[in-house]
C-alpha cells in the first residue's frame, strides 16, 4: 500500500514538472528580452488568466485573442508591447473590474490608468513606453499577487 502511495505520489510530481517546464522557459525568455514582444506576453498573460493551456504556443494565444473581439488594435507577434496594451491585455485576461472610465471604455489608456492607480505601475512611466520582458512579468505577478490577496 505505501509503495503504491508513493508510486503514485511520484508519477504526479514527475507529470506536473513537465507541464511547467514550458511556462518556466517562456518566462525565462521573457525576462531575457530588453523590450517584450506581443506575441510571448500575449502567450503568457492568457495563460495566467485561464484562456489558453500553458503549453499553448504563441501563435494559438494569438487566435484565442483574436476570437475574443477585445477592443485592441491587432498587432504582429514580434511587435513591441506598450504599458497601455500590456495594463489592457492583463485587465481583461484576469477579468478584473476597474473604474468608471474603464466600465464606459474598455481600453488600453484606461486599463493603463486603472493598474497606475492600484500601484502595479508606477505614474511616471507613459502609456505608450515599450516595456521589457521583465516589466510583463513584475507587473502581472503583482497584479495576480493583489487579487490573490481580495479572494
Amino acid at each position: 500500500m505505501k509503495r503504491t502511495v508513493f508510486i503514485s505520489t511520484t508519477l504526479i510530481i514527475l507529470g506536473s514538472a513537465a507541464g511547467f517546464a514550458q511556462s518556466n522557459d517562456l518566462i525565462d525568455a521573457l525576462l531575457d528580452r530588453e523590450t517584450a514582444d506581443f506575441g510571448s506576453s500575449l502567450q503568457l498573460i492568457l495563460s495566467a488568466g485561464g484562456l489558453v493551456d500553458e503549453e499553448a504556443t504563441s501563435e494559438e494565444a494569438y487566435e484565442t485573442f483574436r476570437s475574443l473581439g477585445w477592443r485592441m488594435r491587432t498587432k504582429d507577434l514580434s511587435d513591441p508591447l506598450t504599458a497601455g496594451e500590456l495594463s489592457y491585455l492583463i485587465m481583461k485576461s484576469l477579468r478584473l473590474r476597474g473604474g468608471i472610465m474603464y466600465s464606459i471604455l474598455p481600453s488600453p489608456r484606461y486599463a493603463f490608468r486603472e493598474l497606475v492607480y492600484r500601484g502595479v505601475i508606477p505614474p511616471q512611466t507613459p502609456p505608450g513606453r515599450i516595456v521589457s520582458g521583465e516589466q510583463v512579468v513584475r507587473y502581472l505577478g503583482a497584479v495576480l499577487r493583489s487579487a490573490g490577496a481580495r479572494s
